[in-house]
């Protein structure tokens, strides 16, 4: 992973368990494993989490039909991730505010964390 890609509060995959990105600098990441003390780690050393049903549901996102899942944004905007991952964001009269740029797919839970505080200002909630 780069460095560029992550943000305080992602959640990065370090192998053997999941962390919260509390820190980064020139140096690496500060981790906070989600069940013990943070520690510094390389970017080399961290991969993405695979984004798929099993997260989205931890995120909060509910199964709207087929292989969609969608969250509320705000009282009449919805985020809604596709079976194929693109992205549609659009408010409760259906009209599509923007879909998913140059094909470009949420394939990883800190993108749809980054996506999400990009549109909202606020976390994605993990339910564990």
């Amino acid at each position: 992973m780069k460095a560029n890609e992550l943000r305080i509060n992602n959640l990065v995959d370090r192998v053997d368990y999941i962390c919260n990105v509390k820190a980064i600098d020139e140096d690496g990441v500060i981790l906070e494993p989600i069940n013990y003390k943070g520690e510094v780690s390389g970017f080399q050393e961290l991969k993405p989490i695979k984004l798929n049903k099993k997260w989205l549901v931890k995120l909060g996102f509910k199964h709207i039909g087929k292989n969609d899942y969608a969250i509320d944004v705000s009282f009449d905007t919805q985020l809604i991730i596709c079976s194929d991952l693109h992205f549609i964001f659009q408010d409760v009269f259906d009209i599509k505010i923007f879909t998913t740029f140059s094909g470009r797919k949420i394939q990883y839970v800190h993108q749809l964390q980054n996506l999400y505080f990009a549109l909202t200002g606020e976390e994605l909630k993990i339910e564990l």
